[in-house]
């Protein structure tokens, strides 16, 4: 009887684990550009890397974030800023793997980290919507 007790509660604390909303507390913004642009990218790979950083920065306790699309000449720029302080950035550990990662999706990195607030550029190729 005991060991079906434990194994119940190893199964309720499982399912708890697995079920964290990590941005229970977050306040996420979106401000799009106001024109248009079009990129070649992996939209799939494209997604689950914006998930990804979101959840580091939402790990390190960034409890506003902001994501900003600007359009500059021939780049589209997807910018994402913590808006709390951090003594580091949150993908210090994994800035490597997204380097890569977008460069398959078709994107360049660019992080900073001014004023102890962290940021993330993410730059895509843009081309015409007739192409």
């Amino acid at each position: 009887m005991q060991a079906e007790s434990v194994e119940n509660f190893r199964l309720a604390l499982k399912a708890r684990i697995a079920n964290v909303d990590i941005f229970e507390d977050v306040d996420l913004a979106f401000w799009p550009g106001s024109r248009k642009a079009f990129a070649r990218m992996d939209q799939e790979r494209f997604a689950d890397l914006l998930i990804g950083m979101l959840e580091r920065f939402a790990g390190a306790r960034m409890r506003k974030i902001e994501i900003v699309t600007v359009l500059n000449d021939d780049w589209l720029t997807v910018r994402i800023t913590g808006k709390d302080e951090c003594t580091c950035h949150p993908l210090s550990q994994s800035n490597r793997f997204f380097e890569r990662s977008l460069a398959l999706s078709g994107g360049v990195l660019k992080t900073s980290f001014e004023s102890n607030s962290p940021s993330v550029e993410i730059e895509f190729a843009t081309f015409p919507e007739d192409v």
